[in-house]
């Protein structure tokens, strides 16, 4: 934290293992911690996230990281300097680049880190299966071409905005009809495996998206003069 610039008690490092403790079950002897005497970074550096984050992993707790923070600001309401929302949003990347450098260290491929925190990581063991999932998938040989024709599709995205709801009346081209046709399909399996958080079925499933996806993009045009078939399109 001391890197991060963040006016922070010593206190907040008891405290966080006092609310860890109530969320996770486990307890933790801070009684006897000195916080006016503490030395704050090394109690509650590298060393200790890594293992907060270890036991999260290891014992899949499902406990969401903004809560646990945001109780423990909670407690030490008066004690800290800065402002709460400040604390806060630098407690979570500080956790985020901790997992991050763990999960490198251990042989996960940046590229799906990134990936996966980047779309939120409060859930830290859920964020693990995530990335583990997706590492899985990675390794599957339809993986790289089904990545390279979603960057396409968000390249085009990124030239006009999407058009909204797609109206199959609209369609021109056989193709069109055969993906939207495998989307919805594939959407209703998804739309059930996520919830049970079988993400490797889930991530597996839309792998069957590529040959339509590579059938629509290889033969038909999206950026059209007409308006609504573009739109629709899109």
């Amino acid at each position: 934290f001391h890197c991060l610039s963040l006016n922070l008690s010593a206190a907040l490092a008891k405290c966080f293992f006092q609310v860890f403790s109530e969320e996770s079950s486990l307890k933790f002897n801070t009684d006897s911690l000195n916080i006016d005497s503490l030395d704050y970074e090394r109690f509650f550096g590298y060393p200790i996230a890594r293992k907060i984050i270890n036991i999260i992993l290891d014992k899949k707790y499902p406990i969401s990281l903004k809560k646990l923070i945001e109780r423990n600001i909670e407690y030490l309401n008066g004690k800290i300097s800065r402002d709460p929302v400040m604390v806060k949003e630098g407690v979570l990347e500080f956790f985020r680049l901790r997992l991050q450098n763990q999960l490198t260290s251990q042989g996960y491929p940046y590229d799906i880190i990134d990936a996966v925190l980047s779309v939120g990581f409060d859930n830290l063991a859920d964020s693990f299966e995530r990335i583990k999932a997706l590492q899985e998938l990675k390794n599957q040989p339809d993986f790289k071409p089904l990545a390279i024709a979603f960057k396409r599709a968000s390249n085009i995205l990124n030239q006009s905005p999407p058009g909204g709801e797609v109206i199959s009346s609209l369609f021109q081209d056989p193709l069109e009809s055969t993906l939207f046709k495998a989307y919805k399909e594939i959407e209703k399996y998804v739309a059930k495996l996520i919830p049970e958080k079988r993400y490797l079925e889930a991530l597996t499933k839309m792998v069957q998206l590529r040959k339509p996806v590579d059938d629509f993009f290889g033969n038909v045009m999206v950026i059209v003069e007409d308006q609504k078939t573009r739109e629709n399109r899109l």
